[in-house]
């Protein structure tokens, strides 16, 4: 009866070697241009060692390229909206002959590192690493030699290209499609959450109020103490804030919204003081969430995020940039999206 011996895995040398397994393949497959000599002869010398060598089918795939993009999300695969993401760059993946292979990332120990050296393991290409909302990550140290672009976030170095919404636009672009129907009595219902740890404003709220800044300040209006409200977004809190705003002396003839879950409050504060929308308030909202903007009377007029167009700019990135990337910040576009909830009173 024979034993036969077990063959040793590319963990095996990436333990051995005291590197992550990302780095060993990089350098098995010839393409570790940025990993020091020193570590590529210490790869190499245990590989040797252990009478590892790459997989033959994996390294003819690599030779035209596996056909495979990796793509890391957070809570992003649970979203209805910001999902658009992945089916941007799975379409635009599939269009050029590639696909993805996803894994969720869970922020708890190196689990992150595991399903990046898992695709590493896969041979994927490249990598896109994706999150629900615009926020700074802190990376897993084992993507700096893989090729990676990042969507709808972006980490401190500015090394790694990032593909983001420009909130600043958006802001700016609700706020003068309102000043052009001829409001200028205008409340912005901000968000006030902000970066963990900190009391820093997300980069979204930042961003979107200075767009709606500037937009009031080319009108020659004053930002008043009560123009911008930041408040929690939560259903309560909106109605409260809303019915306090609409109960004022001074209404104003527009309110617009950091979200469409906020003008959703805004709509019940206005039904339950008899506010009729858009004939005594006009109201705009941001994200574009179909089930809550087409599903309000009067629909809402929102500003959609261009979700969609970031994950296939993302996978089209890929194709058009030679690694190493040098970083670069791409920001896309959002959309107006005129519907029934702003009424023209120029």
């Amino acid at each position: 009866m024979s034993i036969s011996k077990k063959l040793p895995k590319m963990t095996d040398v990436a333990n051995m070697a005291g590197v992550s397994q990302s780095t060993v393949s990089l350098v098995l497959r010839g393409k570790a241009d940025n990993i020091p000599q020193a570590t590529r002869e210490r790869i190499l010398q245990v590989s040797q060692e252990l009478g590892y060598s790459v997989n033959r089918l994996a390294s003819s795939l690599n030779s035209t390229g596996s056909g495979m993009i990796g793509m890391l999300t957070d809570e992003l695969i649970t979203t209805n909206f910001a999902g658009a993401i992945i089916k941007g760059a799975q379409e635009c993946a599939l269009n050029n002959d590639k696909i993805l292979m996803m894994a969720a990332m869970q922020h708890q120990g190196n689990l992150d590192e595991k399903a990046v050296d898992m695709m590493v393991g896969y041979r994927v290409e490249s990598i896109l690493y994706a999150t629900r909302y615009h926020h700074e990550v802190i990376l897993s140290p084992n993507l700096k030699n893989v090729p990676t672009v990042l969507v709808n976030c972006y980490e401190q170095s500015g090394e790694i290209p990032c593909i983001l919404p420009d909130d600043f636009l958006g802001g700016y672009t609700a706020a003068n499609y309102l000043l052009k129907k001829g409001h200028r009595d205008i409340v912005y219902l901000s968000n006030n959450k902000t970066v963990k740890g900190t009391s820093e404003k997300l980069p979204a709220t930042k961003l979107r109020e200075a767009g709606f800044i500037k937009a009031l300040q080319e009108f020659g209006l004053e930002i008043g103490p009560n123009t911008i409200q930041a408040i929690s977004i939560t259903g309560r809190e909106v109605y409260e804030n809303a019915c306090k705003i609409l109960k004022s002396m001074d209404r104003p003839t527009a309110i617009m919204c950091y979200n469409d879950r906020m003008a959703m409050g805004v709509y019940s504060a206005a039904s339950a003081m008899n506010i009729r929308i858009p004939d005594e308030l006009s109201v705009i909202g941001y994200d574009n969430q179909i089930v809550i903007a087409e599903f309000l009377i009067p629909q809402v007029t929102t500003i959609n995020l261009p979700h969609y167009k970031m994950g296939a700019s993302a996978v089209n990135y890929l194709f058009k940039h030679k690694y190493p990337f040098k970083g670069k910040q791409i920001l896309i576009s959002p959309e107006l999206i005129v519907r029934d909830s702003v009424r023209d009173i120029s």
